[in-house]
């Protein structure tokens, strides 16, 4: 029965609709929409029905997809009732990041006429229904919005119209819950249009979550009589809400040999389940804090390739973390080897100690409690590592111990005990070529002396490449022959010795040389007529490079350094100068001289018994040169 306030006369109403018109904009008894057209897809259909995730009010209706109104719309992630951001489903109606966000796919319309479909309860404000409304389409577990769609009923002739009394019931957390909805517009209306707006001006809606049972739902009144209530149409609907909840997160598992327990984040207060390695219940449960944290422990596990998930639930949705995939592990890996440098080596101050130990371990390999370096095993098994620190000169023993992705750690391998010699060798002595040598060849032989054993680098002109190498013999003597030709011109060579263990001595100091690989050119600058009436012919030459020496050949004889004089018989004399550098090249193309010498007195014939006299050539090497190019 509705409050006497609200009663005006005491007299049957019946509302007969006869104009029901959809698209006439009117609203009349039974539609649920009318937006003034006969349309599709503008929220209110052709049957003035209202459309998949539209929300319609006012009259004529007004049709919108609206995030936050409770209402899915296909283009919606998720719509949980409000727009607000920081619970899960954003102001945009999106999931935000690290939540997870689930909707029933319930959206409902529930028609009731004001008297035929009445159910009649003691108070308005708090409804008790009976099972027999119970709604079977409203499953439970669940979170779900009602709100008023369109419709009145009228209490007793002359007004009191109001949007219906609709009453709700379920089992909630805290046991049964009651909601009352279309008591609450101001007073009765004087018609149905002013009931149905005071309705959407006060936007009837109510929120419930539903843990268990029966969702009961009914349009009430304290006297469900016939000359009480006009038999005219209220319409509600049911929405299913999103569910949105933080994901829960393993921050540990029970890999390797830590304590056999998960560990993680999950919203204050949350139940976190486990589930291993695929199974269909959960291998622990943890209350997340205040804080959020939670820890569970499992039983024992057993060694090998494990899989985990959390998992969270709230009313029918359920949300997990990222799967967690880990090795557990409680056997210590075999005890590594060292192979490398070999038992008793004599090695450098910088050795590369190497062995075998299990793939993906990790060594470590110390002198008494000094650390000496680290290194990961290859999947093959292998590894080296060098000191990070140089040893000292003398006897060394060290070991290797292994400890696996799962932090077990091996017995100490064998001892290996290896000498270091840290000391450098001398510089080594460059005795070939000779300071300022000057070198015919442009790919010379260089050569010295260096510690017996040692590797000898030869380096040019400062380059860092090495030009020749040669271990020194026995006897320290060493040489190698430069590979790639030089150029024309000075030169400086260093060398440096490495011993056997690796122990680089200092450079050399640089010596100097010459690559001359081309021969001078030779002039006979003046010399005697072709006849020579006299006791005496004098030749001068030059070359077109400083420096050389002269080597002569007279009448067919081999060339030897000129000398400034000459005896020579009366008769036909041919000279040949060549000059000769000091690398050593000679000029392949000797300057030549041809001439006669006849003696004063045998020019006008006649005997004589006097004794034959002698004639003498005199060589004069030209100080001023002349350069000539050669053809």
């Amino acid at each position: 029965m509705i409050p006497a306030s609200l009663v005006a006369l005491p007299l049957l109403l019946t509302f007969v609709n006869t104009t029901l018109v959809c698209g006439d904009g009117a609203l009349d008894d039974g539609e649920p929409c009318d937006d003034g057209n006969s349309t599709s897809g503008d929220g209110c259909g052709v049957l003035c029905d209202i459309e998949p995730g539209y929300g319609c009010t006012g009259i004529p209706s007004v049709c919108t997809v609206a995030c936050g109104d409770g209402i899915q719309d296909a283009s919606e992630a998720c719509d949980d009732g409000n727009a607000m951001d920081g619970d899960g489903c954003s102001g945009a109606c999106t999931v935000e990041a690290g939540f997870g966000c689930q909707t029933t796919p319930v959206s409902a319309f529930f028609t009731h006429r004001g008297n035929s479909d009445c159910t009649t309860v003691t108070s308005l404000t708090s409804p008790v229904l009976p099972n027999s409304v119970a709604q079977a389409l409203l499953s439970t577990p669940g979170r779900y919005r009602v709100q008023y769609v369109s419709g009145a009923i009228s209490y007793y002739a002359g007004g009191a119209w109001l949007p219906g009394v609709l009453g709700v019931n379920f089992t909630g957390a805290s046991g049964l819950g009651v909601v009352s909805l279309g008591a609450n517009p101001p007073g009765g209306q004087p018609s149905r249009v002013a009931a149905m707006s005071a309705g959407f001006s006060v936007g009837l809606k109510r929120d419930f979550e539903a843990v268990s049972g029966p969702v009961l739902l009914g349009m009430v009144d304290t006297d469900c009589a016939a000359n009480n209530n006009s038999n005219t149409i209220i319409i509600y609907r049911v929405d299913a809400l999103a569910i949105c909840q933080q994901e829960p997160v393993i921050s540990q598992a029970p890999a390797g040999n830590v304590p056999q327990a998960f560990a993680g984040q999950s919203a204050p207060g949350t139940t976190v389940e486990v589930y291993l390695d695929g199974g269909a219940t959960p291998a622990c449960t943890a209350v997340a804090s205040g804080s959020g944290e939670w820890t569970c422990a499992i039983p024992a596990l057993a060694e090998g390739p494990h899989s985990a998930v959390a998992t969270v639930t709230r009313l029918s949705a359920t949300v997990s973390s990222a799967p967690v995939v880990f090795l557990r592990d409680t056997i210590a890996p075999a005890a590594p080897s060292v192979l490398t440098p070999a038992q008793g080596a004599v090695v450098s101050a910088a050795p590369e100690l190497g062995g075998l130990a299990e793939p993906g371990s990790q060594i470590t390999v110390a002198e008494d409690a000094l650390i000496l370096c680290t290194a990961t095993t290859s999947a093959s098994g292998n590894w080296s590592c060098m000191p990070s620190q140089p040893l000292v000169a003398g006897p060394h023993t060290v070991l290797a111990t292994a400890t696996d992705v799962a932090t077990n750690s091996s017995s100490s391998s064998a001892w290996r005990a290896f000498i270091v010699d840290a000391a450098a060798p001398a510089a080594p002595a460059l005795t070939e070529p000779g300071p300022g040598q000057a070198l015919a060849a442009n790919t010379p032989r260089v050569g010295g002396v260096a510690e017996p054993g040692s590797l000898v680098r030869v380096h040019l002109d400062g380059l860092a490449v090495p030009v020749c190498t040669a271990v020194a013999a026995v006897d320290g003597s060493w040489n190698c022959t430069v590979g790639t030709p030089l150029a024309e011109g000075g030169h400086m060579l260093t060398a440096t010795a490495t011993d056997a263990v690796g122990n680089r001595g200092p450079d050399t100091l640089a010596t100097s040389f010459t690559v001359d690989t081309q021969a001078p050119d030779t002039f006979i600058t003046s010399g005697p007529p072709a006849l020579v009436l006299g006791v005496e012919a004098e030749f001068e030459f030059s070359s077109d490079e400083a420096g050389v020496a002269y080597e002569c050949s007279l009448d067919e004889d081999s060339f030897t350094p000129c000398v400034s004089r000459y005896t020579l018989a009366p008769g036909a004399h041919v000279l040949r100068v060549r000059a000769v550098d000091a690398a050593g090249n000679a000029d392949p193309l000797p300057a030549e001289a041809q001439w006669t010498v006849k003696l004063p007195h045998l020019a006008g014939g006649g005997c004589s018994a006097a004794p034959r006299p002698t004639a003498w050539l005199t060589l004069l090497a030209l100080a001023a040169l002349r350069p000539r190019a050669r053809s």
